[in-house]
């Protein structure tokens, strides 16, 4: 085994309880999916929880007969006349309202289809049904995403990463839009299709934009920049759960109800996540510090795992970078003439990782001794772009998703799925959108990232999880955290 890539699980203990932009944008819109840009030169312990984070559900999502706000009706004529204009049908899209969905809903469906075997009339009748109410609410929620990158300041839109997420989201709303009816089993299968198609052509949205923002912060406010992300990426993660969800719901797996698994072990995800993080800083840093997992490695939840592996990913790799620059500081400085600070992988403190349960909470500190972050940049740590990687790196961390790289179609075919799926490309650190992103996927549904420094030693991040199986009627996929 390679020094280094250890996750070292220690005995169970107790569980811790302690001219408009539209127009401009028009101009370049394309009938395929873009899939390159064309760049163009312009100018301590956690702290108690709150009380609606611990109360216990009234009813079991996995109950068929359990209280639910079911799937709005699908409307006798929800759809635009087939002969609409492009801007008609993106229109009348736009201003429909959302269907109040929770994620008691999606499993619920799921679970009725997932009880009926393979293939049933039942099976098929329930996938049906959900294929039905995901034509009737994607193309609306993919419309108001077309409509709020045209809201963009001129400018700003016409960065070419920018640029070519207005022209995945109009393509993808077409897809969908022009999509018939669905009437059955076989245009349920062909309506699934075109869904997994949209999930992997958007895959990689999150680093275009979080590069298209870093070129054009000089051209809007960040308080703005700020708000605008926090919706446009709020909607995505709906987006593509209800897809996604629905996908999943034609391969039927045991403890899995479409994209959920109800009995999701972290430790066992941590093993994966080490793995990959280790590997990542290795070829970064040439070393790597271990990764001590404590706690109760038993405890298991209901969640979705991609979700889970994309925050614990970003974590981990956040710890790792930096403890072994903190550690190659130190070395250079007591170095006398200082040398690269080169520590080997015995000499690196552990990054230390903590598994906790509180009623229908998990909560998962990662901690490391990696010098923490300077008080007066503490509220910063979670604003887009913020990043203690100084500037000259973080160009450099910038070329993973570059200006060479935005013309060709394999800039990103080296990246694993979880990397695309989350925002983060190869480097370690680089774009800022990491603890952000984090945060705004543990908040979705219900949970939180809360983080605690000392400066000049190290910080720790408290990851809060719902258990979404027990609170799945409170947590709604709307489309802003508004």
């Amino acid at each position: 085994m390679r020094r280094g890539i250890r996750a070292l699980l220690r005995p169970s203990r107790p569980s811790i309880t302690r001219p408009p932009y539209s127009t401009a944008l028009r101009s370049i819109h394309g009938s395929h999916a873009p899939n390159t840009i064309h760049h163009e030169r312009t100018p301590q312990q956690p702290s108690s929880y709150p009380s609606s984070l611990v109360q216990p559900a009234t009813a079991s999502p996995y109950d068929q007969n359990s209280p639910s706000s079911d799937f709005i009706p699908t409307p006798s004529n929800p759809y635009p006349p087939s002969s609409a204009s492009f801007d008609s049908k993106l229109a009348f899209y736009a201003s429909q309202p959302l269907a109040v969905v929770t994620l008691r809903d999606l499993l619920r469906i799921g679970a009725e289809a997932a009880q009926a075997p393979k293939g049933d009339e039942v099976h098929r009748q329930k996938l049906v049904e959900s294929a039905k109410f995901m034509r009737s609410e994607i193309p609306k929620r993919l419309a108001r995403r077309v409509r709020a990158l045209e809201s963009l300041p001129f400018i700003v839109g016409l960065n070419p990463y920018i640029k070519s997420v207005y022209n995945l989201y109009r393509w993808a709303f077409e897809k969908v839009a022009d999509f018939p009816q669905i009437t059955d089993y076989e245009s349920d299968l062909a309506f699934s299709d075109i869904l997994a198609e949209l999930v992997e052509a958007h895959t990689d949205v999150v680093p275009r934009l979080a590069k298209g923002f870093l070129e054009s912060e000089r051209y809007w406010n960040k308080e703005d920049i700020a708000t605008w992300l926090d919706k446009m990426i709020w909607a995505r993660i709906a987006i593509r759960v209800l897809a996604e969800h629905h996908h999943a719901l034609h391969e039927p797996h045991p403890n899995w109800i479409g994209i959920v698994n109800t009995r999701l072990r972290p430790s066992a995800l941590l093993r994966t996540v080490v793995h990959h993080c280790t590997e990542l800083c290795e070829a970064n840093y040439g070393t790597v510090p271990d990764v001590i997992v404590s706690g109760d490695p038993d405890i298991s939840f209901a969640y979705i795992p991609v979700h889970l592996e994309y925050m614990l990913t970003e974590l981990i790799k956040n710890a790792m970078r930096a403890t072994v620059e903190h550690s190659r500081k130190l070395a250079a400085d007591w170095e006398n003439p200082p040398n690269s600070g080169y520590v080997p992988t015995a000499e690196l403190p552990p990054v230390e990782v903590t598994i906790s349960r509180s009623t229908d909470v998990v909560t998962i500190r990662v901690r490391d001794t990696g010098g923490g972050v300077p008080y007066a940049d503490y509220t910063r740590v979670f604003d887009y772009n913020y990043t203690t990687v100084p500037r000259d790196d973080e160009e450099a961390a910038a070329i993973a998703l570059g200006r060479q790289g935005a013309a060709d179609p394999l800039a990103f075919a080296g990246l694993t799925k979880t990397d695309l799926h989350r925002g983060i490309g190869g480097p370690m650190a680089g774009l800022g959108f990491g603890l952000p992103m984090t945060r705004l996927y543990a908040r979705y549904f219900g949970g939180d990232l809360e983080f605690k420094s000392v400066y000049g030693w190290g910080a720790d991040l408290f990851l809060r999880l719902r258990d979404v199986g027990g609170v799945g009627d409170q947590l709604r996929l709307v489309d802003s955290s508004n």
